[in-house]
């Protein structure tokens, strides 16, 4: 889902990036194609990807399951950990200038599993 975020104020419309640039080209047996989001430029023209149609599709990420996503679903697997644990991820992954991004994100993340129901509707949870 990283590739299809708008930014870090992009949770909310990176499913219908998914199902647009993603699923619905994967479903019709043709390849998907697409510009991954650039976070160092904040731009749209990061890395061409190219996803070969296949048996299996596995989507990773906040924002890849919302119930308007239920019928691209076999599967949902929620996997969570201690705020604190995945806020130091990101910020040694992405820098300190990312803390009060990373901030924002689970105040959206939040929000937004509240609301679709997310952790309710998995048919696995896994907890760290």
């Amino acid at each position: 889902m990283d590739d299809l975020y708008l930014g870090w104020s992009g949770l909310e419309g990176a499913f219908g990036r998914l199902e647009e640039l993603v699923l619905a080209p994967l479903a019709a047996g043709q390849t998907a194609c697409f510009n991954a989001f650039n976070w160092t430029d904040n731009t749209k023209a990061g890395a061409g990807i190219v996803i070969e149609a296949g048996e299996w599709l596995v989507v990773e990420g906040c924002g890849c399951a919302p119930m308007a996503a239920q019928r691209w679903i076999d599967a949902l697997v929620w996997w969570d950990g201690p705020w604190q644990r995945r806020r130091a991820a990101v910020v040694a992954r992405d820098g300190v200038a990312s803390a009060l991004e990373i901030d924002r994100w689970e105040q959206a993340t939040r929000q937004f599993f509240r609301r679709e129901r997310t952790r309710e509707r998995a048919n696995l949870r896994l907890e760290r």
